[in-house]
């Protein structure tokens, strides 16, 4: 059986900030960061910085979310050695006004029981 063990010189490391364009570039605080189909995941800190260390070489999509912003995948190459750096900044999410349709609604009411009494009296 050949086992390959990877070792610190066989990853390298991926470090970045997570910013909010609605914002003017501030910080976002505890946005989700993973690695596509990968078990490496954490959450932007105060400063909106995050980190992987020891990752192995290779491709890979990062994908940033974070709740009512646009989710972004970013491809990031991972090289033996190296500390791969990513500045982003996420977006709000907003109504398309294309997209949303609005039909038309029927309204209908019931009329109370005094509303029935005065009827018959009529």
């Amino acid at each position: 059986m050949n086992v390959a063990f990877v070792t610190a010189q066989d990853s390298g490391a991926i470090v970045g900030t997570i910013t909010d364009n609605e914002m003017q570039e501030e910080p976002l605080l505890f946005a989700n960061v993973a690695l596509e189909n990968t078990l490496w995941s954490a959450q932007t800190n105060f400063q909106g910085n995050f980190e992987f260390t020891e990752v192995p070489e290779g491709n890979y999509t990062l994908i940033v979310t974070y709740l009512g912003y646009e989710t972004m995948e970013i491809p990031v190459v991972v090289k033996a050695g190296e500390v791969t750096s990513i500045f982003k900044g996420l977006t709000a999410l907003s109504l398309d006004s294309q997209g949303i349709e609005i039909s038309q609604a029927k309204v209908s009411a019931l009329s109370t029981a005094d509303d029935k009494v005065s009827k018959s009296r009529d």
